[in-house]
């Protein structure tokens, strides 16, 4: 395989923010006297915030819809100070350097805000290592559909099949794999994902670089 591209999902590869995120969505349902089971928490793993906080507002049962309740979270709720830098994924760095050592181009993907990804990679001084930086918020549809992958590529101006991506969630697996690319999914060992789909499953991305330069 002649591979031209990596793209990275951000939570979940590039830091590992899930167990935070869900930790604070659970102190806030709690907050409002709501206990949510963690098979109703790990529903959001991966996916956009406007499906994140539809959920959240179905959980607490409040009529209000993805906007409304984003801003009733950011004015209600004063959680833990939350440090990005003491979530950067192990061997993330090391992985960049290798690849762009090589002259792959890379990308990050992700359903996040645009101001929360340019954040994360400024404060772990890893933006100048990417070639195109995509918001989920750009786009009608949010993962499991290919439209940021899709886009991706064509920002990078690389084939689907001189790609490869990095996911961990069954949503953006699936929109990988839609866009026609391979797909290196990180083990999950905390929340059972489904992550079945994943063309190769890795512990971390020291072993993601491992297979990345056997496939080059």
């Amino acid at each position: 395989m002649n591979i031209e591209a990596v793209i990275f999902d951000m939570d979940g590869v590039i830091i590992d923010s899930e167990p935070f995120n869900l930790y604070e969505f659970y102190c806030f349902a709690q907050q409002h006297g709501v206990q949510v089971p963690m098979q109703e928490l790990r529903k959001i793993i991966g996916t956009s915030h406007e499906v994140t906080w539809n959920y959240l507002a179905s959980w607490l049962h409040l009529d209000k819809n993805a906007l409304e309740m984003d801003a009733y979270y950011r004015q209600t709720y004063q959680g833990e100070p939350f440090d990005v830098t003491d979530f950067l994924q192990p061997y993330l760095k090391f992985l960049l350097k290798e690849l762009k050592k090589q002259n792959v181009k890379l990308a990050v993907a992700s359903s996040n805000d645009p101001d929360i990804i340019e954040h994360v990679c400024k404060e772990n001084g890893i933006e100048t290592y990417f070639d195109s930086i995509v918001s989920g918020r750009m786009f009608t549809n949010s993962k499991p559909d290919p439209e940021i992958y899709v886009y991706t590529l064509n920002t990078l101006g690389v084939s689907a099949d001189h790609a490869i991506v990095i996911e961990d969630s069954k949503d953006g697996i699936e929109a990988a794999k839609q866009a026609g690319m391979k797909v290196i999914a990180i083990k999950d060992h905390r929340y059972h994902i489904d992550q079945q789909k994943a063309d190769y499953l890795v512990e971390d991305l020291f072993e993601a670089y491992q297979l990345i330069a056997s496939l080059m």
